[in-house]
């Protein structure tokens, strides 16, 4: 897999499944080491041989909308979480990296918790049953 530009994934690693961001570093671990490195949201950064189990194509995605109808979309490269109510007004912002450790996969547990889902991206639906 090239990896000479980042990318931002799910990944599954020992510690679990993880939002993280996946690049190569040859100059890290040299020039024939196969592995990638990972930097977690939640705060793992390791070399790895572990291939994303979802890659994020583009810069926004969609989580779902809530019990609430209020959509929540995510930054995916800032990290923040935007929920725009049902009239498209803005209602929240969630910088999720000033919570230290945590991430999109955190924030979709917290609405599950919280409001409800009435409609989840089943990407996250997958990864947070």
């Amino acid at each position: 897999m090239d990896l000479s530009e980042p990318i931002r994934c799910i990944v599954t690693l020992q510690e679990g499944t993880q939002i993280a961001t996946l690049y190569d570093a040859p100059t890290l671990m040299g020039p024939n080491d196969e592995r990638h490195m990972v930097s977690s949201d939640r705060g793992i950064s390791a070399a790895t041989w572990a291939l994303p189990d979802h890659v994020f194509n583009d810069n926004y995605v969609e989580l779902g909308v809530d019990a609430d109808g209020s959509i929540h979309v995510w930054n995916v490269w800032d990290n923040v979480v935007h929920v725009v109510d049902a009239d498209g007004r803005r209602e929240r912002v969630e910088r999720l990296n000033d919570y230290g450790g945590k991430d999109v996969l955190t924030w979709v547990e917290f609405v599950a918790g919280r409001r409800g889902w009435a409609d989840l991206d089943p990407v996250f639906e997958e990864v947070t049953a």
